[in-house]
């Protein structure tokens, strides 16, 4: 897999959520107070490093290989949602993922440790009363029936976004 390119300040090595910078950097310029689109400095790819290959000397839109990357297998050319490695997309719901650092949770299946997208439950988890079959939208139960459960510490009578212990 190639490096991961940060959409905040443009290096290597880190996403966004993990940028050390306090401030947004101009794309072609890294420096603050204005985006690319606006920056006066003379617009050249060879110092940037393309969010597609990973590959430093040419940006996105200039890449040979931009078409899609599947997630499961790590191959150009398909989403993976339509993967049809099997041998690929058996690990990838076992091994821990992760998104900045934080413990993922399926919202398909509420399982940990893979995405929706990812998921081969076949059955989906209502979020209103926690049975499977349905999702919240169908449910015919009362909306707030069921105590909501925080995604992050896993503790009832919260969720993920007011929790206050660090993911």
């Amino acid at each position: 897999m190639y490096a991961r390119t940060c959409f905040k300040c443009g290096d290597t090595g880190h996403i966004a959520n993990d940028c050390p910078q306090t401030e947004r950097l101009c794309y072609n310029c890294h420096k603050p107070g204005h985006n690319s689109s606006d920056c006066s400095e003379p617009h050249t790819a060879a110092e940037k490093t393309c969010y597609i290959c990973g590959k430093t000397g040419h940006i996105k839109s200039d890449c040979s290989n931009n078409s899609v990357r599947c997630y499961k297998c790590q191959k150009i050319g398909h989403f993976s949602k339509d993967c049809s490695n099997t041998a690929a997309a058996a690990p990838a719901a076992s091994v821990p993922r992760s998104f900045a650092g934080k413990q993922t949770t399926c919202f398909k299946c509420g399982g940990i440790n893979h995405f929706a997208r990812d998921c081969q439950a076949a059955d989906v988890k209502c979020y209103n009363c926690g049975l499977t079959g349905h999702i919240s939208k169908a449910c015919s139960n009362a909306e707030g029936s069921r105590e909501k459960t925080c995604y992050n510490c896993h503790q009832p009578g919260h969720i993920s976004k007011d929790c206050s212990i660090a993911a």
